[in-house]
């Protein structure tokens, strides 16, 4: 038994660090039929930037996400699970909840280095907010 869908969003301060943590634990909660998603959110382009100026700082933030992303993929590679890679441009508190519903994931899996009294300003207790399935906080 396990989940069919796990989401691990990769973003925010030591992000590699944090998503490596949060991975282990998808790793054992995901199917072995499964598929584990990862979302890296890249910082929203100002409003200022024009549309070709926008369209090229997002291909290079991707490009620079895949690089940061290559030994998450590697991990799950070597665990012989599906996975695949998003890389969206905005907020993770607004894109990753829209994902998991989106991509119909079953679980989020996040990594925070606050403490749980502490959790309500982070990243991962506003994305619980928004969230209509399990959400599990690895520390």
């Amino acid at each position: 038994m396990g989940y069919a869908k796990v989401l691990v969003p990769v973003s925010g301060k030591h992000r590699l660090i944090r998503a490596a943590r949060a991975l282990e634990q998808a790793l054992q909660l995901v199917r072995a039929d499964g598929e584990i998603c990862f979302i890296h959110c890249v910082d929203a382009a100002p409003s200022l930037i024009t549309d070709d100026a926008h369209r090229k700082r997002v291909m290079q933030d991707s490009g620079e996400a895949e690089k940061l992303l290559n030994p998450l993929t590697e991990r799950v590679k070597k665990a012989a699970i599906a996975y695949s890679v998003h890389i969206i441009d905005g907020p993770p508190v607004t894109y990753i909840p829209r994902f998991a519903s989106e991509a119909q994931c079953n679980i989020v899996v996040m990594c925070t280095d606050s403490p749980v009294k502490q959790t309500m300003g982070s990243i991962a207790a506003r994305v619980f907010e928004f969230l209509n399935i399990p959400l599990l906080i690895v520390h």
